[in-house]
């Protein structure tokens, strides 16, 4: 009868023990951060330091069909070789948390931009990249 007691202490013994591992590791996690972090990440980047002073091209810029360009004034220049649209100028209004607001001149056709890296950003599904 005590080898089954004294059997019981040690499994509750060694069941605390793994327990207190599996609460330590998890709290002390330190693997790679998940794609939420990663774009919490990104939206926490400023949209004047992203933005300004680079080419945006879309879906390439060896031969891109979009391109846009960020001033620092608040402005931007968009050029697109889409059914003949070619040149349109704006407004563009930082938002926060990487949502910036395109806002054109001509009034048609306002958007915004997500800010998905240093090198990326988002309109819709369309991904303009830096040049």
């Amino acid at each position: 009868m005590w080898k089954n007691n004294l059997w019981s202490v040690k499994v509750r013994y060694y069941i605390s023990f793994f327990y207190a591992i599996i609460v330590v590791s998890s709290f002390f996690n330190t693997s790679n951060k998940s794609s939420n972090e990663v774009v919490n990440y990104a939206t926490n980047l400023s949209a004047s330091e992203t933005l300004l002073g680079y080419d945006w091209c879309y879906p390439h810029c060896e031969d891109p069909v979009a391109a846009y360009k960020f001033h620092s004034e608040g402005t931007f220049y968009y050029s697109t070789k889409v059914l003949g649209v070619g040149t349109r100028e704006g407004k563009w209004i930082d938002k926060g948390d990487g949502e910036v607001d395109l806002v054109f001149f001509d009034g048609n056709g306002n958007s915004s931009l997500i800010i998905e890296s240093f090198d990326q950003f988002n309109i819709g599904t369309t991904i303009y990249l830096r040049y």
